[in-house]
């Protein structure tokens, strides 16, 4: 992800998320009294908004989630890791936001982390807010296909799990990884050509845009919005994945151009995945950051010092 995916990106997302916030009904829905309904108790009923409204208002205010379902502590750390976030944001150089490069001086990366954070906190409270409401939305008969559905903070924790290593869906994937940076290499490397330093703090921006958006964009995505698609659609197995990795590789269609294209079929894949894995997204979240990381240190590897034309002024010959 470059900073202006993360810009263009978001804005479709904050739409949706002020839509949804604004149908949210607090009030509990009425319900039958009949003996089958009796049977599910206070705790377990689902909030009106559980599957949809809620999330999405968590995506836009961080916390919201969590502050509705009794979780004040994750409420208040989701907070305020958005306004940690924004903070960051502000006080850094915002102006990197408009380069397609990624920011190679300490400032612009402390402006797009900042933003990442802002978005992370987003992705994670809406997840989170989306599981807790699980348990009722079940209760009542639906997304009875989830099975093995991981908590937050399993999710953070896949990235550095190495028994995905001993899945071939883990190997497909990361030979998948090796020819894009093959192919980004190859690319961008000339003989007799200078590149830039990679400094200390570059190391940890890669690891910021690997972890932040590898973790984040799976939580909301395949952890969100395509276990809700796939309920809506009946359960079409075709058309949930389809509409969630075409909306996937759309968000990417302003810089990727093209190769959006292939950025909507892994999104496809990975989609498969979670799906083949009872609805656990923790292997595509391996996979997504061991592509950041590896795409992102290419890129800065190979990043070309830029070069420098010195221009005499003309010097006037004698006749």
């Amino acid at each position: 992800m470059n900073p202006p995916l993360l810009r263009l990106g978001l804005r479709p997302l904050a739409a949706a998320a002020l839509l949804g916030a604004s149908l949210w009904e607090p009030a509990a829905a009425q319900r039958d009294s009949s003996a089958s309904d009796t049977a599910i108790s206070q705790v377990e009923r689902a909030r009106p908004g559980a599957e949809f409204r809620i999330p999405l208002a968590s995506l836009l205010a961080p916390g919201v989630g969590q502050y509705i379902y009794g979780a004040p502590l994750m409420g208040a750390t989701l907070t305020g890791t958005a306004a940690l976030g924004a903070g960051l944001y502000l006080s850094g150089d915002q102006a990197v936001l408009e380069q397609d490069l990624l920011p190679r001086h300490l400032e612009g990366q402390q402006s797009v982390t900042g933003a990442l954070l802002v978005a992370l906190a987003g992705y994670y409270s809406a997840y989170d807010a989306f599981s807790r409401g699980l348990p009722g939305l079940q209760a009542e008969g639906k997304y009875s296909f989830i099975s093995r559905r991981a908590p937050l903070s399993q999710v953070l924790s896949a990235p550095f799990d190495p028994s995905f290593l001993k899945r071939w869906t883990t190997w497909l994937d990361l030979a998948y990884t090796a020819g894009i940076v093959t192919l980004l290499t190859a690319s961008r490397t000339e003989p007799d050509k200078q590149y830039l330093p990679f400094k200390w703090h570059d190391g940890a921006f890669v690891a910021a845009i690997g972890y932040m958006p590898g973790t984040g964009e799976e939580a909301f995505f395949r952890g969100w919005l395509y276990p809700v698609l796939y309920q809506r659609f009946g359960q079409k197995f075709w058309l949930a994945n389809s509409v969630q990795a075409a909306i996937f590789g759309s968000l990417h269609l302003p810089q990727a151009g093209t190769f959006a294209a292939a950025i909507a079929a892994w999104a496809w894949y990975e989609g498969w995945l979670t799906r083949r894995n009872g609805w656990n997204i923790r292997e595509s979240v391996f996979h997504h950051f061991w592509y950041n990381v590896a795409v992102s240190l290419a890129d800065f590897l190979t990043e070309q010092r830029p070069q420098v034309a010195i221009q005499l002024p003309p010097i006037p010959l004698p006749e």
